[in-house]
């Protein structure tokens, strides 16, 4: 009896493992990060975007385990990319970071600050010593991998005894993701797929099964969210980031991503005869409370969803709308001053002033006339891009007390153009569909 109810502890221990860190470290590294373009721009703007779970457990998964230890911690970071992990992660006291993967930009990780870099295959022997890791991070890669089972070889051939592994990836209950992989092959093998897209479908017992064939007994797995759709006002609150986690927990194969963490046998099954740990996992007894959450999380996220998708939920939104004709596009220049901007196809968000040139650019080469809402305290930086640009302040709004400019390259009050008023760069003057955009810039300032 007492060794049913350790192994109940474990269980419930593994499934509800992230909910015990604090969400503090998500906001600031969100903050500290913005400028890297980890998130898309919706995202970005969020306090708790669940986009960004994905690098923050991982995180605190290695503060965890750095925590108090002496000696150098040798981190492999397995599909490095440009870096995104090491970025959000941060400085980490007394840690090497190896970065592996198929192409390799020197400069963007050396900046990130990796201290060496591989360009390997995931499907060859990986160029590193038996035993010489202490990490293994290994996060949306096996998703890409023509064999899963061989890497997680390698994985393991490189971590050192007791060392942990972190992986994670897309998780689709059982049946689902057999079926996904059956499309995905046969994507591939009709060469729809290009080398690196998604060629595995992962499920929950599948990594179970990986891992604890390769000497490594799981110490968390756990879905990551219910519903996440970028730009949802909900994650502005830690509350609604705790329920998704609930759900993942709850129902892991359901939870859109999966966290796992594995640590590698320090004396290997095949050495003490000993059988590994059994990959399935036995049905987990929830408490009552606990499934009155998920109901509620699911109400939640349907109306967080649903209202993230109305086209007028925003005041911004009839802005835009005013000066669209079908062939422009509307951009606001992040600023305290102005509220969240939710999801809309004519609206996009600036990070900083200085994009307004490459978007202008990318929008003018697809034939789309772009607006941007920039503050007028930034105008005398921008000279430089609004002549090259050819862009001008078509109107002036003060909102909250703030005076914002909107740019356009359109030329209005002039023989063929659209005609709604000329204004010059300090007036406040409005005709036609321009009443409504005070009217609007009034709302936003409410």
């Amino acid at each position: 009896m007492k060794q049913k109810v350790a192994s109940l502890k474990r269980r419930l221990a593994s499934r509800f493992a992230a909910l015990r860190w604090p969400l503090t470290s998500l906001t600031e590294r969100i903050a500290d990060t913005r400028s890297d373009g980890l998130m898309n721009s919706r995202a970005g703007t969020k306090r708790f975007p669940i986009r960004g779970l994905r690098y923050w457990w991982i995180r605190c998964a290695m503060m965890e385990e750095t925590e108090g230890r002496d000696g150098e911690v040798v981190v492999a970071d397995v599909g490095c990319s440009r870096g995104h992990i090491k970025r959000f992660i941060g400085g980490i006291p007394n840690t090497r970071w190896i970065g592996l993967d198929w192409r390799i930009d020197d400069e963007a990780l050396r900046e990130c600050g990796y201290d060496e870099l591989h360009r390997c295959d995931f499907n060859a022997p990986l160029p590193l010593s038996n035993n010489s890791v202490d990490i293994v991070v290994f996060s949306h890669v096996i998703e890409h991998l023509p064999r899963p089972d061989f890497t997680m070889g390698e994985l393991s051939r490189i971590l050192r005894p007791g060392g942990l592994l972190l992986a994670g990836s897309p998780v689709a209950p059982s049946f689902v993701a057999r079926v996904r992989e059956w499309q995905l092959r046969r994507r591939l093998r009709k060469g729809r797929i290009k080398p690196g897209g998604h060629i595995n479908s992962m499920d929950p017992d599948r990594w179970r099964k990986l891992v604890c064939a390769r000497d490594m007994d799981v110490e968390m797995l756990t879905g990551t969210y219910f519903a996440r759709w970028s730009g949802n006002p909900l994650e502005n609150h830690a509350w609604w980031v705790r329920l998704n986690q609930l759900w993942g927990a709850l129902f892991p194969a359901w939870g859109g991503e999966v966290y796992l963490a594995a640590r590698k046998a320090v004396t290997s099954h095949l050495e003490t005869g000993l059988a590994p740990a059994k990959a399935t996992d036995q049905f987990v007894i929830v408490p009552k409370w606990a499934w009155v959450a998920a109901a509620l999380l699911l109400c939640l996220g349907m109306w967080g969803t649903y209202t993230s998708l109305m086209p007028r939920s925003c005041p911004i939104h009839e802005l835009a709308e005013s000066h669209q004709d079908g062939n422009d596009r509307f951009y606001v220049v992040a600023h305290p001053m102005i509220g969240e901007v939710r999801p809309h196809a004519h609206i996009g968000i600036v990070n900083h002033h200085r994009e307004i040139e490459v978007e202008h650019q990318e929008e003018k080469a697809k034939g789309v006339d772009a607006h941007f809402l920039v503050s007028i305290e930034v105008l005398a930086q921008l000279q430089d891009i609004m002549n090259r640009r050819g862009l001008r302040v078509i109107h002036e709004v003060e909102i909250r007390g703030h005076r914002f400019a909107l740019l356009s390259s359109e030329i209005y009050g002039q023989s063929g153009s659209r005609g709604f008023f000329s204004p010059s760069p300090h007036t406040t003057r409005q005709a036609g569909p321009h009443r409504a955009v005070h009217r609007v810039y009034r709302a936003v300032a409410g």
